[in-house]
């Protein structure tokens, strides 16, 4: 089937799993855009080789590189190539079932969010790259609202595992992408702090979702990515949302309540006012735990020219995004 579309290139060779070469679009909207005449996607999975291909000259761009090598470029950075870290709205989440024990009671998530130390976690899984945040949008963006985040409380925490008349030794099991492996031990330490004891159950993403749709989980963590209105991530919440287990299956009529008040609004200071609400109502009863904006990396050699960086990986050949459609090589 022909694609059709009124960005700047347009699908010229398609290899599936090997590479897509897109040519220039010659009847593009944009006078004099864009500026090369084709732009090839190497498909590399593997983070270290995307690396190594910066490196060499193997490709002019790319972009998720591992975060340890990001933050050290980010410090130094290497004479060949620029390595830059940008945030668009995303995040990851701790999410805890709530439809089944011992997160069916309120007590039992405030324990784990009262322990849940978001810094420290930025600093182990992102290498401090991340942007430490209770909401998932990005603090330039004009959602990200003016709510505090829970601070962490170990004495607190106790309390609060002792009132869910927990047992020391609970177990929980959390269920990770084999990506997530990297969170287990630092899991099984915050957690193991009030008394849980963590197993995890390692799965690919079919798995996941599936099992996730089941409730077969006490604990998974969740991303989201393309985040544009509070009525996607929010919209979760509600009981009635078909992606409702995406969030533990949190049930809160009151939630439900703002949640459609938020989007019938048509003020925007308005909406905010109730999207405010919401975000202290996810607080108040610890329904999930936004952890951190996700550190968006990207690079380009010195030969680039013209590109924009901070540019979404999905927007950048879009007509708006000011990407590749301005970008010329100088070599």
């Amino acid at each position: 089937a022909k694609i059709i579309g009124t960005g700047p290139f347009m699908m010229d060779v398609s290899k599936p799993g090997d590479s897509y070469t897109l040519k220039k679009f010659l009847d593009y909207w944009k006078k004099g855009e864009p500026l090369l005449d084709t732009v090839v996607l190497k498909v590399i999975t593997d983070p270290n080789a995307r690396l190594n291909a910066i490196r060499t000259g193997d490709v002019d761009m790319t972009e998720e590189l591992p975060y340890a090598d990001v933050k050290k470029l980010n410090e130094k950075q290497d004479p060949n190539f620029t390595t830059n870290v940008y945030f668009i709205n995303s995040g990851e989440r701790f999410v805890l079932n709530t439809k089944r024990a011992p997160f069916s009671d309120k007590n039992a998530r405030l324990a784990v969010q009262a322990v849940f130390d978001r810094n420290m976690y930025n600093d182990a899984i992102f290498f401090g790259l991340g942007q430490v945040h209770n909401q998932p949008f990005a603090k330039t963006d004009g959602w990200y609202l003016d709510v505090p985040m829970p601070k962490v409380d170990l004495a607190k925490a106790k309390e609060y595992f002792a009132a869910a008349k927990l047992a020391p030794g609970t177990k929980l099991k959390a269920m990770l992408m084999a990506n997530q492996k990297d969170r287990t031990e630092l899991l099984q330490a915050m957690l193991g702090q009030i008394g849980f004891t963590v197993e995890f159950d390692v799965v690919d993403s079919a798995a996941w979702n599936k099992k996730g749709a089941a409730y077969d989980y006490d604990i998974l963590i969740g991303t989201m990515t393309g985040i544009f209105d509070p009525d996607r991530p929010y919209g979760y919440l509600d009981k009635a949302s078909g992606s409702n287990w995406l969030v533990g299956g949190y049930d809160s009529p009151k939630m439900a309540d703002l949640l459609v008040k938020g989007r019938a609004e048509a003020d925007a200071n308005k909406r905010k006012e109730i999207y405010k609400q919401v975000v202290q109502l996810v607080q108040d009863d610890a329904a999930t735990i936004y952890v951190a904006g996700l550190p968006w990396s990207e690079a380009w050699r010195n030969t680039v020219k013209g590109y924009k960086s901070g540019t979404s990986p999905a927007l950048m050949m879009m007509d708006a995004s000011d990407g590749l459609n301005v970008t010329w090589l100088d070599k």
